[in-house]
C-alpha cells in the first residue's frame, strides 16, 4: 500500500499535492470546524495567487492584517489560525509582562513581531530580518497593522560584526538562510546582537526568538553579553539537525552551549504550560524555550 502511494504521488502534479497538503492542515483548524465554506473560500483565494505568482494579501481570523508572498507557509498558517505556533503565543501572553523587551531574530514577514507589538502594548519589540525582499513584506505589515513599538533591522545576526550572504528560497520563504557554497546569494551587513543592541542602549532583554535556520549557534556566541546580562531572559529555538548541519555545527553544540550558561531546555504543551525536559528529548527535531530556573 504504501509503495502504491508513493508511485501515485510521483505522478500527481505538485500543484495538486501542495492542494492535498494545504486542505490537510486547514481542516484540523478551529476555524474549518466553525466556517467550513469559507475556509475553503479562503483556501482557493490562496491558490489562486500561488499559481498566479502574486502577492497575498489577508487578514487572520481576528482580523490582523499581513501581505505576502504566496510561498511562504508561516503566513499561510498565520491566515488559518492567528499565530505561527498559538502553543507558544499563549504561553508568552501569561509569561511575559505588556512593557517587555521581545527581541525577534529571523523576523520574516513578522508574523511573530507583529503579534509581539500588538501584546507588548508599553514594551519594545526590536526585530531583525536579514534578506531585502522579505525585509520590504515585513515593513509593510507593521505599517498595515499601526504598529510603534516594532523596531525593524535589516541585517542579519552571527557571531562577528561585518557581512554576509542570504540565500533566498522561493519554494518557501521562511527557509532562506545564511548562504553556504554554490547557492545563489546576495551581501548583507552582519551584526552581533550584543552590539547591535548596545547601540540602541538597550542591557537587558526579557525574550529573545531565534530562527534562522541553522544559523543559531554563531548568532547566540554573538548574544553572550546581553544573554549574561539577562537574569530572566526566556530563549525560544527550533532545533533542526539538518539546518545546523548546513554550517558544520549539531543541535547538540548549542543545547551544549545554552546549558552552560546556566538555562534549561523547556517545552510547551498546546495549552502554554511549559515542561523541564530530558537531554535525549533534546535530540529530536523540535522547539525549545531556555530559561534559568529561579
Amino acid at each position: 500500500m504504501n509503495t502504491l502511494k508513493e508511485s501515485l504521488r510521483k505522478i500527481t502534479p505538485h500543484f495538486i499535492l501542495d492542494i492535498v497538503g494545504r486542505y490537510d492542515f486547514i481542516k484540523k483548524t478551529e476555524l474549518f470546524s466553525e466556517r467550513p465554506f469559507y475556509s475553503m473560500c479562503k483556501l482557493s483565494r490562496w491558490m489562486f495567487f500561488v499559481w498566479t505568482k502574486r502577492d497575498v494579501s489577508f487578514r487572520t481570523p481576528d482580523g490582523t492584517r499581513f501581505v505576502s508572498m504566496p510561498y511562504n507557509l508561516s503566513s499561510f498558517f498565520v491566515c488559518f489560525t492567528n499565530y505561527r505556533d498559538p502553543a507558544i503565543q499563549k504561553f508568552m501572553t501569561t509569561h511575559l509582562k505588556t512593557d517587555a523587551v521581545y527581541v525577534d531574530a529571523g523576523a520574516n514577514i513578522g508574523t511573530y513581531s507583529v503579534r509581539a507589538g500588538q501584546y507588548l502594548k508599553h514594551g519594545q519589540v526590536i526585530s531583525f530580518e536579514a534578506h531585502p525582499l522579505i525585509f520590504s513584506y515585513f515593513e509593510r505589515n507593521i505599517k498595515l497593522n499601526g504598529l510603534r513599538n516594532v523596531r525593524l533591522c535589516n541585517v542579519a545576526l552571527g557571531a562577528e560584526n561585518g557581512e554576509t550572504e542570504m540565500a533566498y528560497s522561493s519554494k518557501n520563504a521562511g527557509e532562506t538562510h545564511i548562504a553556504t557554497p554554490g547557492e545563489q546569494k546576495i551581501s548583507v551587513p552582519l551584526r552581533t546582537l550584543d552590539s547591535a543592541l548596545m547601540e540602541m542602549s538597550i542591557r537587558e532583554i526579557d525574550y529573545l526568538k531565534i530562527d534562522v535556520e541553522g544559523f543559531e549557534l554563531p548568532l547566540l556566541k554573538g548574544s553572550k553579553e546581553i544573554v549574561r546580562n539577562s537574569k530572566k531572559i526566556i530563549i525560544q529555538t527550533e532545533l533542526n539537525n539538518k539546518h545546523a548541519q548546513r554550517y558544520n555545527n549539531s543541535v547538540k553544540d548549542l543545547t551544549d552551549l545554552l546549558m552552560s550558561w546556566g538555562l534549561a531546555p523547556h517545552s510547551i504543551d498546546n495549552n502554554g504550560q511549559s515542561h523541564t525536559m530530558e537531554p535525549k528529548e533534546l535530540e529530536e527535531d523540535c522547539d525549545v524555550l531556555w530559561w534559568r530556573e529561579q
